[in-house]
């Protein structure tokens, strides 16, 4: 099993700053951000779980809208992700690579 995790998906583990992020908040607001105010940090959790589609998706009152549930293998999963986020592809690749999407 590999172990050099770093070494194989090197953007997952980079030192991270997204630099845009004052740029984004000045686009928001129409003026530069208040120096005194820091952007706040934030971060990604990722969870494996074993699911079963059981049905179409359903939108409760107040929650998050959904559209369409995909089940896929993990190499088509990562194609489709990457279209729009490298980053969450990787994660895919990763999980995979890692054995924790077999049952």
């Amino acid at each position: 099993m590999v172990t050099d995790w770093a070494g194989r998906f090197p953007r997952l583990f980079r030192p991270r700053f997204e630099a845009y992020a004052n740029a984004d908040l000045e686009f928001r607001l129409g003026a530069p951000p208040d120096a005194r105010v820091t952007h706040p940090e934030s971060a990604w959790a990722y969870a494996v779980a074993r699911v079963e589609v059981a049905g179409p998706p359903t939108n409760p009152e107040g929650g998050e809208t959904v559209v369409e549930v995909r089940q896929m293998p993990a190499a088509d999963a990562a194609e489709w992700l990457r279209i729009h986020d490298d980053e969450h592809a990787d994660v895919v690749l990763l999980a995979d690579a890692m054995g924790l999407l077999t049952p």
